[in-house]
């Protein structure tokens, strides 16, 4: 999945924990360390840059489930740990069945046909994606073609 995200062009950069305090003290550190990131790119880009496409940050969040950081970021509910809950899901402008109803959506997918136990695609969906000049990248269609100019 980090490729991936590196692949759209961005920077992603983890938080993961389940102690609330730390996981808050590594959540702002890292905000503030990308809000800093993108000044710069748009700085650069308003210089004139150098022609190369800019890394954004991104920032994902892991946390167990429930995990409840509201006291650490100012709000006043702040509780900890909730088993079976989501803190943020709990707080979500979403009316009253939504979430079962999404949930139903999301299901018609059959996720648990599509990956493993781990959130791997299975083998089959892997086998499909094309390979050597087949792939997008490869094909001078939608890369560009041969490059006019060399961007390293």
């Amino acid at each position: 999945m980090l490729q991936l995200m590196r692949g759209d062009s961005s920077a992603p950069r983890i938080v993961a924990g389940d102690d609330p305090a730390a996981v808050h003290q590594r959540f702002a550190a890292v905000l503030d360390d990308s809000m800093e990131r993108i000044a710069g790119i748009q700085q650069a880009a308003r210089d004139g840059g150098d022609g190369r496409r800019p890394a954004w940050p991104m920032v994902v969040l892991r946390t167990p489930r429930g995990l409840d950081l509201s006291a650490h970021h100012g709000r006043a509910a702040g509780r900890g740990y909730i088993p079976g809950s989501s803190g943020a899901a709990a707080r979500s402008p979403i009316r009253r069945g939504a979430p079962a109803v999404l949930e139903q959506w999301l299901r018609s997918y059959r996720p648990e046909e599509l990956f493993d136990d781990d959130g791997r695609p299975v083998a089959a969906i892997r086998d499909a994606a094309p390979t050597g000049d087949r792939r997008m990248s490869a094909n001078p269609a939608t890369n560009g073609g041969i490059p006019l100019r060399d961007n390293t």
